[in-house]
């Protein structure tokens, strides 16, 4: 079963923004149990007394700063999302152009083929008329290019 290109692109985002939002709450639980626990005083430091503004302040600039990384993340996926479809795009438009030009070399190959076939038609039928002139006593005088070459290409 195929997971369409749509489900496999909301996934992806999934996976690339929700870590972010993750790791921007986490920042936040820290900050305040910085606050309810006392911190410090856990790793060896001095006892400090809850800073309620302060717990207030950093929250605020990680939800920003949180918001506007989030922003720049949800813009980069469109963009590439965007590029991917060009790409797309672009590309069925190469297969159509070579699909195309396979179309007219076959068709020219053809024609050829045909030129080919009356080019040999033609080398039979001045032969016949070289022989019947020979045969009626008459020496050909000049020699056609056709049968010289194909004298030459067959070694006499």
């Amino acid at each position: 079963m195929k997971i369409k290109e749509e489900d496999k692109t909301k996934t992806t985002e999934k996976r690339i923004w929700l870590p972010v939002v993750i790791a921007f709450v986490f920042l936040c639980v820290i900050v305040w149990l910085d606050e309810i626990i006392d911190l410090p005083v856990l790793l060896g430091g001095p006892k400090t007394s809850p800073n309620w503004l302060e717990a207030i302040e950093e929250t605020l600039v990680i939800i920003v700063v949180g918001f506007f990384a989030l922003f720049k993340l949800i813009r980069s996926i469109n963009e590439r999302r965007r590029a991917e479809e060009e790409l797309k795009l672009h590309k069925e438009h190469l297969e159509e152009m070579v699909d195309q030009r396979t179309s007219e070399l076959k068709h020219m190959v053809e024609a050829m083929s045909l030129r080919v076939v009356k080019v040999s038609d033609l080398e039979i039928a001045v032969e016949q008329l070289r022989d019947q002139l020979k045969d009626a006593g008459i020496e050909p005088v000049v020699d056609i290019p056709l049968i010289a070459g194909k004298n030459l290409r067959q070694g006499g």
